[in-house]
Parts: C-alpha cells; sequence; structure tokens
C-alpha cells in the first residue's frame, strides 16, 4: 500500500535540513568530551608526537609542566614540550574558530 502522500524536493529539502540540525545538536550539545577529557587527550599528543621524536618524558612529566610544576628530566626534552603546547593550544584554539564560523554560515547564509 503507498504512503498517503506524494514525496517532493521540498520535502526532501526539509528533511535533509532536520537531518543536519540533528547532526549540529549532537555534536554541540550531546556528545561533547569533559574539558578533563580534553586535557587528557592534549597530553597523550602531545606525548606521543615527542615520543616519536626520541623525547623520554612521561605522561606525568608532561602533565606536570602543563600544569606549571617543575620536572625533574632531560632539560631538551623539557623545552620540547613546553614548545609544543604553544602551537597545540593554538591549533585547538583555531579548530573551534572554525567549526563555530562554518557553523554560522550554514545557519545564515544570506550573511555570508
Amino acid at each position: 500500500m503507498p504512503p498517503p502522500y506524494t514525496i517532493t524536493p521540498e520535502i526532501l529539502k526539509l528533511v535533509e535540513s532536520i537531518g543536519v540540525s540533528l547532526g549540529e545538536i549532537n555534536g554541540r550539545y550531546l556528545m561533547k568530551p569533559t574539558p578533563q577529557l580534553r586535557k587528557e587527550n592534549r597530553i597523550r599528543t602531545i606525548q606521543a608526537s615527542l615520543a616519536i621524536e626520541g623525547n623520554s618524558l612521561s605522561l606525568e612529566q608532561i602533565t606536570a609542566i602543563l600544569s606549571g610544576k617543575r620536572v625533574i628530566g632531560p632539560q631538551r626534552d623539557i623545552v620540547e614540550v613546553r614548545n609544543a603546547i604553544a602551537p597545540y593550544s593554538l591549533f585547538v584554539k583555531q579548530s573551534i574558530d572554525f567549526s563555530r564560523r562554518r557553523a554560522a554560515a550554514r545557519r545564515y547564509p544570506e550573511i555570508n
């Protein structure tokens, strides 16, 4: 038995719009990582990236450096961690800014 309605291009456009809106809501509000999870991921990312280059500092030592504490370890490794923190923070900020601009452009296309 066929449905009691006809699927038109306008209905498809509305269904697509609803799907996009639901995706934005899920991404923005429902599946938001906690600040603690973001911090842990940041520490792991920095540690893994620097370990590839031979940095010997542990996750605990990198956590201490991010918290502004002093650590015992090779000076070169400590400087590498400090130097990795700033670009990573800038990348995260730019990524968030880009996501916000992209979402605004989708919501208000007449402004762009």
